[in-house]
């Protein structure tokens, strides 16, 4: 298997047809032979349902989780089952177009204005503030849809957090990679899954990591 495309999701059933032939057509067209691997993380709806009833011909599967990880947790479970050599990390939100793998780690940037809730906003500029002044980051406006290889992506699968960004656990881990832009579209439903009181934990992990004390932390706390 040559690239599987990873995407978790929770609550997603009215957006998952039209993500799954999103996902199948930009994966076909590398020429690659592909998985597109959705993680239900115990959406308790009908989503896992929904996917086992794609036509085979886009090459989807879906990991269903018992309990509720976050995102961060059902990204790792899917790093963990993922057959591809390079793995691509989504979200379902339909707002993000093509990345094309370059380096070991290529992170997809954010372009253009945000149309973000205004105290996502304002919680986004007082976090970049902060990091300023703490230590590592990934590039600015990165979070967690990125491409890997398969090496760093059992690596990520082996960290021992709950809420960080995927792109701060990169960059803590010592991987530097290069950047593509994208447009960030609306999200096809309209509403965030990922709430304040979680935002703002993933904000603490992903300070926390990026500390001289942070990095040594996870890189001695690995999974076996």
């Amino acid at each position: 298997m040559d690239l599987s495309v990873v995407v978790p999701i929770f609550r997603e059933a009215s957006t998952l047809p039209e993500l799954a032939q999103r996902c199948s057509a930009a994966a076909g067209c590398t020429g690659l032979e592909y998985e597109v691997l959705f993680v239900d993380d115990a959406s308790g709806d009908s989503s896992p349902d929904t996917i086992r009833g794609f036509p085979a011909l886009l090459r989807a599967r879906v990991l269903e989780l018992g309990r509720n990880q976050g995102q961060f947790g059902a990204t790792q479970a899917g790093l963990r089952e993922a057959k591809g050599a390079m793995v691509v990390v989504l979200v379902a939100a339909h707002q993000h177009s093509r990345v094309s793998p370059g380096r070991r780690v290529t992170f997809a940037v954010k372009h253009g204005r945000r149309s973000d809730p205004l105290w996502f906003l304002v919680g986004h500029r007082v976090f970049r503030a902060v990091q300023r002044y703490v230590g590592t980051s990934p590039p600015p406006n990165s979070g967690s849809y990125c491409v890997m290889d398969r090496e760093v992506a059992q690596t990520v699968a082996r960290v021992q957090l709950r809420d960080p960004n995927l792109a701060w656990v990169l960059a803590a881990l010592g991987y530097e990679g290069g950047a593509v832009s994208y447009v960030k579209e609306q999200r096809a439903d309209g509403a965030s899954r990922m709430g304040p009181w979680r935002l703002s934990r993933e904000a603490l992990g992903s300070l926390f990591i990026s500390t001289r004390v942070g990095r040594s932390w996870l890189r001695r706390h690995l999974r076996p």
